[in-house]
């Protein structure tokens, strides 16, 4: 039974990043510093979430970011969200 729960897990991943408009896309969500450093900037930004096809507002602090971070949730959106009938 796990595996086939994993291996329905695994396959809708595998969907999600067949359907990705961009590689952008498919990185980490952006996060504000790490362990050992939290930056000291306050800026507010957003980040692409693949397992939901959609982006969502977080706090960049202006270092260790990657390129999942958008200025304006329309932007997010335009360069990252899918089209519900790929991820079926």
């Amino acid at each position: 039974m796990r595996l086939v729960v994993l291996g329905c897990l695994l396959l809708a991943l595998e969907t999600v990043s067949w359907c990705l408009k961009d590689p952008i896309c498919g990185q980490p969500p952006a996060v504000n510093g790490n362990d050992f450093i939290k930056c000291a900037g306050s800026f507010e930004k957003f980040s692409y979430y693949p397992h939901i096809n959609s982006c969502r507002k977080f706090e960049y602090g202006g270092c260790l970011g990657n390129d999942n971070s958008f200025n304006t949730l329309e932007k997010c959106h335009k360069k990252c969200q899918v089209n519900k009938k790929c991820l079926k």
